[in-house]
C-alpha cells in the first residue's frame, strides 16, 4: 500500500509534514526545532517514539513494517506499508517517520546505496507485570561462556523466529554454531546478518514494562540494531 510520493518540490520538510498530517490525520507533536540532534535513525527512534496509551491500557503488542524508498540523491522519495497494526500504532509509526523525514541527514543511510528501497521495522510490546528487561544477549553470551551452544543455538532460533529483522541475532548464532564446531551454519548465519543489516534501516522495540501510568506514556525502552 503506497502511503506517500515525495513531490517535486524545494521545500520538502514542509510539505512532507502537511501530507502526512492531511493522509493520516497526525498531529504533529513535535516540529523540526525541537527535535534533539540524532546521528542515527535508531537513536532518533529511541528519542521520539512513544507507547499508544489506548493500546498500552488494552496491553496489546503489534509490529509495523514500512518499506522506504530513497532516491538517487539519498532522500526518502516515498513510503509502502508491508505490515499493518491498530491504526494507532501506524500513526505512531508514521509520525516519527514524518520527523525523521523532515531532518533527513545522509548519514542516516550508514553508507547503504541510494536508489533502493529499506525496512523500518518497528515492535511494540506490552510486558506488564515485568519488573525489568531481560538483557537477552546476555543470555546468549553466558550460555556460551558455558559451552552451552545449543542452549544458545535454540535461544537465537527462537528469537530469529519471533522477529527476523534483527540482524543481531544471526550473529549471535552464527557465533554458536561456530563455537559447536558448525563452520557451514555458521557462515550461513554470518551471510544472513549482513544481508539483514543491509536490508533492515531501522529496527526497534517499544517495551512498556512494570507499572506505568497510561495518561502519561513517555518514549518507550527501545531496543535497536545499532545503539
Amino acid at each position: 500500500m503506497l502511503l506517500y510520493k515525495r513531490p517535486f518540490q524545494k521545500k520538502m520538510g514542509v510539505v512532507l509534514s502537511v501530507l502526512f498530517l492531511c493522509s493520516f490525520g497526525l498531529f504533529a507533536q513535535e516540529t523540526a526545532s525541537d527535535i534533539p540532534t540524532s546521528t542515527s535513525l535508531n537513536e532518533l527512534l529511541a528519542m521520539n517514539l512513544k507507547f499508544p496509551s489506548a493500546e498500552l491500557r488494552d496491553k496489546k503488542s503489534a509490529r509495523v513494517i514500512i518499506s522506504m524508498k530513497i532516491d538517487q540523491v539519498g532522500r526518502p522519495d516515498s513510503i509502502f506499508l508491508i505490515e499493518s497494526a491498530s491504526e494507532a500504532f501506524n500513526k505512531e509509526v508514521l509520525r516519527v517517520i514524518d520527523l525523521a523525514t523532515i531532518n533527513w541527514k545522509p548519514e542516516y543511510l550508514e553508507n547503504r546505496p541510494t536508489g533502493n528501497e529499506y525496512l523500518w521495522v518497528i515492535s511494540f510490546k506490552a510486558a506488564m507485570g515485568e519488573s525489568m528487561i531481560t538483557d537477552e544477549f546476555s543470555v546468549v553470551d553466558n550460555l556460551l561462556k558455558k559451552e552451552k551452544y545449543d542452549k544458545a543455538i535454540e535461544l537465537c532460533s527462537e528469537k530469529i523466529t519471533e522477529n527476523p529483522y534483527k540482524y543481531l541475532w544471526y550473529e549471535k548464532r552464527a557465533e554458536a554454531h561456530r563455537l559447536a564446531g558448525n563452520a557451514e551454519s555458521g557462515q550461513r548465519d554470518f551471510m544472513a546478518a549482513k544481508q539483514v543489516k543491509r536490508k533492515v534501516l531501522a529496527e526497534a522495540e517499544v517495551k512498556a514494562f512494570g507499572s506505568i501510568r497510561v495518561d502519561q506514556v513517555m518514549p518507550g525502552t527501545i531496543r535497536g540494531t545499532n545503539f
